[in-house]
This record gives C-alpha cells, sequence and structure tokens, in this order.
C-alpha cells in the first residue's frame, strides 16, 4: 500500500509477477513491507519480462524502464534509493547502467548481487567486463551479497570497496507453507529436484543417480520440474526411467503439490548462491541433500541432520546421503529443526535487515516493525 508524502525507494531487477530467483526474493520483500509499518513507499520496477520475452521484447522492457526511471528521478525529489538486483554478464551490464544513471542524478544507491555463475564472472572476468564490474562498484553506496562466502571473496577481488560489501540472506515466506502437512497417501521414497535445466544446476547428475538407483532401489521415485536447455535430455530420461518424472514448468500451486509429496528435496549444483527452492523446502519440513558451493552451507549451519552435502559431482555420495534420509525415523526426528532452522530466513526478518540499509543511507526512511 502507497504512503502518500514518504520517501520513495525503487526496487530494480525483478518482480513479483515473474518467475526466477530474484523475482522470488522481490516477492518476498513486497509481502514483508506490506505486513510491515514502514516509513517508505517500496515500489518494485521490472527490467525485464525474464524467460517470458525474446531478447526483443526485453529490449524494449528495459528501454522502457530506462526512461521511466530517468524522467523520475529528473523530476521527483521524493525518490532517495535505488536498490538493485543484478545477476552476471548482461543482467549486470542493464543493472549497472540504471545504477549509474541514479548516482549520476544523486541518488543512493545498493547494488545487490544474485548470480550463480558469481565466481566465474565477479572474479574472474578481466578486460572490459572487469573495468565496468570496478566502474559500477565504485557508484554503489553499499554492494549487498548472499552469503559470507561471497564476502570474503569479493572483499579480497576487491579490497577498495571491502568496506560497502554487507550480507543479506534470501527471505522465503513461512506463513503459508508452515502448515501445511506432507500428503497421507504418499508411496515409495519422493525425491525432489527444482530448478532451471541447464548443465550447472547438476541435471546430468541428477539423472545419473536416478539411472544408477533404478534396480538397487526401485521404490525411489526422481521427481524433477523445471524449464532450460536440457528439456530434451531430460524427456527423454524420464521416457527411459520408470523412477525418473518430470513435471515441466510448477506453478506456485503445482509446486505445493511436489513439495507436500515428496520425501527429501536434491539440488546436486554446480554454482549457486543461496537457493530459494531450498529455503521453501525447508518451509515444508523437508531435509535436503546438495552440494558445499556458495551459501548453501551456511543454510545448514553445519546441522547434517538438516541437510547433507557433498562436492559437486560426487554420484556416490549424493546415493548414500539420501540413503540416509531414507529412514522415516530420521526424517520425523528432524522436521521441527528443519522448520526452526528456516525462521533465520523469514521475509519479515530478512526484510526488516533491507529496512535498516535503507534508514542507514536515509534517516527519514525510518525501520518500524509491526
Amino acid at each position: 500500500m502507497k504512503k502518500l508524502h514518504q520517501e520513495k525507494i525503487i526496487c530494480i531487477g525483478g518482480h513479483p509477477h515473474l518467475n526466477g530467483g530474484i523475482s522470488s526474493v522481490v516477492k518476498a520483500y513486497v509481502a514483508a513491507y506490506t505486513r510491515g509499518n514502514y516509513h517508505f513507499n517500496f515500489v518494485p520496477m521490472r527490467t525485464t519480462l525474464y524467460k517470458h520475452g525474446s531478447k526483443f521484447q526485453n529490449s524494449l522492457v528495459f528501454i522502457s524502464a530506462f526512461s521511466h526511471l530517468f524522467l523520475e528521478l529528473l523530476f521527483s525529489r521524493r525518490i532517495k534509493i535505488l536498490h538493485i538486483h543484478s545477476s552476471a554478464n548482461l543482467s549486470f551490464l542493464r543493472e549497472g547502467l540504471l545504477l549509474c544513471l541514479g548516482h549520476g542524478l544523486h541518488r543512493k544507491t545498493i547494488l545487490h548481487l544474485h548470480s550463480s555463475q558469481f565466481d566465474q564472472f565477479f572474479l574472474e572476468s578481466r578486460g572490459g567486463a572487469r573495468f565496468f564490474i570496478r566502474y559500477t562498484f565504485a557508484r554503489a553506496d553499499i554492494i549487498v551479497v548472499l552469503c559470507k562466502n561471497w564476502q570474503m571473496k569479493l572483499q579480497s577481488e576487491y579490497p577498495e570497496y571491502a568496506d560497502k560489501i554487507r550480507v543479506i540472506y534470501n527471505p522465503i515466506l513461512l506463513t503459508s507453507a508452515q502448515s501445511l502437512l506432507p500428503l497421507p497417501d504418499r508411496k515409495g521414497y519422493n525425491i525432489l529436484c527444482l530448478g532451471f535445466l541447464i548443465p550447472s544446476k547438476g541435471i546430468r547428475d541428477l539423472i545419473v543417480v536416478a539411472r544408477q538407483c533404478a534396480d538397487k532401489h526401485p521404490h525411489w521415485n526422481f521427481h524433477l520440474a523445471g524449464i532450460g536447455e536440457l528439456q530434451m535430455e531430460v524427456e527423454q530420461a524420464a521416457a527411459e526411467l520408470s523412477n525418473f518424472h518430470y513435471h515441466g514448468w510448477a506453478d506456485s500451486a503445482h509446486k505445493e503439490q511436489l513439495f507436500r509429496n515428496s520425501d527429501i528435496f536434491f539440488l546436486p549444483s554446480y554454482n549457486e548462491g543461496m537457493p530459494i527452492s531450498i529455503l521453501e523446502a525447508m518451509c515444508f519440513g523437508l531435509p535436503f541433500v546438495s552440494t558445499a558451493i556458495s551459501g548453501i552451507p551456511e543454510i545448514t549451519d553445519g546441522d547434517e541432520r538438516i541437510g547433507k552435502l557433498l562436492p559437486p559431482g560426487d554420484i556416490g555420495g549424493f546415493i548414500q546421503a539420501l540413503e540416509y534420509f531414507e529412514n522415516l525415523c530420521v526424517r520425523e526426528d528432524i522436521h521441527d529443526r528443519i522448520r526452526n532452522r528456516v525462521k533465520r530466513f523469514d521475509a519479515k526478518n530478512i526484510f526488516h535487515e533491507v529496512a535498516q540499509l535503507y534508514e542507514e543511507l536515509n534517516p527519514a526512511a525510518k525501520v518500524h516493525l509491526s
């Protein structure tokens, strides 16, 4: 709900009505803002249609957003802060231009980094990309990363900006999911994976695990939902393997059904930030098996009863971890532990941390929790 005559924060680079990790974060922020009592207006602005639009359509959306933002910054003094969410590559170029626009027109800026390609882009880029990263970092008042692992890496690589790099974990909405129980008529041992069907998500490893377990664990059922470049391989695996089920893209209602019908979540990624999908699974009391990369170890906080983490590509280790959690008594014993841990990522608490950054940059944006 807009509050007239109050300072405005523009949240750029994701939208509650779009899919994807950044949009999930913005959606959670909007929900927490709406339920709270904050002395500012929080306004999302999309700069792309994400995977729902063509390159031409996304270009038009960005040009429109840039033009609209330029005019608003030029004629409205109520806009005090731009909170800009960015991934890597083209996303960083696009959002970086908007950040430089805001800086040039004397607004405070927060650069919020989300990319699963974090190391490859922000740490290993050279030439023009490296120059633009430094140029953009220099113009950001605060740089937000998703985990302490990224913070340490970025401070080491860009020591001149170390003081402005902060950690804000990804948020998750707990209210609707916390009270949902698993479906009572589940059969077998149901293993769920959600994500884009790309190599870095470990989709091929998921298929290998399912193939190796077909004879040894005939009651195991692997469920995968998502879209992406590996869709044909996934569909072929689903046709060949009786224990491998592909569900296409899952909307919110379908996703909830999949979580409730599952016993464990499995994400064998090679590159991640802090996966929203793992936090969503934890809301339903599901343990998880994943990889020990980026912010994922910070989700478990060292508690292997919440999730077991292996090196990327460790097929044997994945199978052993899934076998461990197959024990029903083990899973029932840890449901409450998982739900208690995921409260650390409650959108209400996370957005309060974000709002404190706003107040730091602009004292008029006071933080009040209802």
